[in-house]
């Protein structure tokens, strides 16, 4: 298997009647914002195809609002340009953050079970400690507490001394007098015992607690250290997001045209090339021997009737020539074929 990466498949253009219906969207919305990043490519192919083709008719107003349609597409495409590069900019320090932030979570998270283990072996140590400690004032302590006092050792040799030369009332009271005070001496050490055991104790269970208590500060500074870090890019992340939220967004340029739906109608795809060829001529002229009835020329002198209907259809067409930025209607020329209709009767009555 090849290790190539596989390449994006490339979208394949759409129809000329797709990219009409486009156009006629762009001239409503007046905004390139519908076109898709796949289109928009292909819509500027085919605008430049119409803007000649609008040229090649003598149709200016529609070649200007091709020119302000590509205008709008160049501007949009350097405005998506900026923000994917701004997206891409952002994504990229994103991934900065969260891979820092991923890192220190790791080290926090290693940090705790290690100081967990550490934790875990101290306490297993202390438990330990305790039991020899335990074993050892009740195995071997009691016996370094019985040692007997010299006086007490005194009574007894006498007794035995006095009971061996035939004293033995004498003998026998200084044997009751050893055991009074054999008592007292082991009530005493009991005594001693007890107390020593509760001084090493406490003496054991107060170091066992400095210690906890010096591991888990110390353990509570390292991690606030590290958890701050964290904190500090967290706050990092929620500024910035503040930051990009506040920036205004690119403003796009919108669609000056004219006509909503332009002024030329394609039935048929457009010219690859420009097929315009300047002929230099003037509209077709009527040849000046076709016969012609009367009333049917509008601009015959002879009727004065026709000169003042001429006038008042004149005006209006003259109105309309001081308006470069218009052209005269279908319906317009469709109303002055109408308005010659009754002239012509009105000559036939005559």
């Amino acid at each position: 298997m090849s290790g190539e990466a596989p390449k994006q498949e490339q979208s394949q253009p759409k129809s000329d009647a797709d990219y009409e219906a486009m156009r006629t969207t762009v001239m409503q919305k007046k905004s390139i914002e519908s076109i898709s990043n796949d289109d928009l490519p292909y819509f500027v192919n085919y605008m430049t195809k119409y803007k000649m083709y609008c040229l090649d008719k003598e149709d200016y107003i529609g070649a200007k609002d091709a020119a302000a349609i590509l205008e709008a597409c160049k501007q949009e495409d350097q405005t998506r340009q900026t923000n994917t590069q701004k997206e891409q900019q952002n994504e990229s320090t994103q991934n900065s953050l969260n891979e820092k932030k991923q890192k220190l979570e790791e080290k926090l998270k290693k940090f705790d079970e290690d100081t967990n283990s550490k934790q875990q072996a101290m306490q297993e140590r202390q438990t330990k400690e305790i039991e020899e400690f335990e074993k050892k004032w009740r195995e071997e302590m009691p016996d370094k507490y019985r040692r007997m006092p010299k006086q007490l050792i005194e009574l007894r040799e006498t007794a035995r001394t006095l009971a061996l030369a035939g004293h033995y009332d004498e003998a026998q009271q200084r044997k009751v007098e050893a055991d009074n005070l054999e008592q007292e001496e082991a009530k005493n050490a009991q005594n001693r015992l007890n107390h020593d055991y509760r001084v090493a104790k406490n003496k054991l269970l107060t170091q066992h607690k400095l210690e906890v208590t010096k591991f888990n500060d110390s353990r509570a500074e390292k991690r606030d250290v590290i958890a701050a870090e964290i904190h500090v890019l967290e706050d990092n992340e929620k500024n910035r997001e503040i930051v990009l939220r506040a920036k205004p967004a690119n403003t796009r340029r919108s669609v000056n045209g004219g006509n909503e739906s332009g002024s030329v109608s394609m039935s048929r795809s457009l010219p690859r090339k420009s097929q315009w060829k300047q002929e230099n001529k003037l509209p077709p002229l009527r040849p000046p021997n076709e016969s012609t009835k009367p009333g049917d020329n509008k601009n015959d002198a002879k009727s004065p009737q026709n000169n003042q209907q001429q006038q008042k259809k004149e005006q209006p067409q003259q109105q309309q020539k001081k308006e470069p930025a218009q052209q005269p209607s279908l319906a317009a020329v469709v109303k002055d074929k109408v308005d010659d209709i009754p002239a012509a009767e009105e000559k036939k009555q005559e």
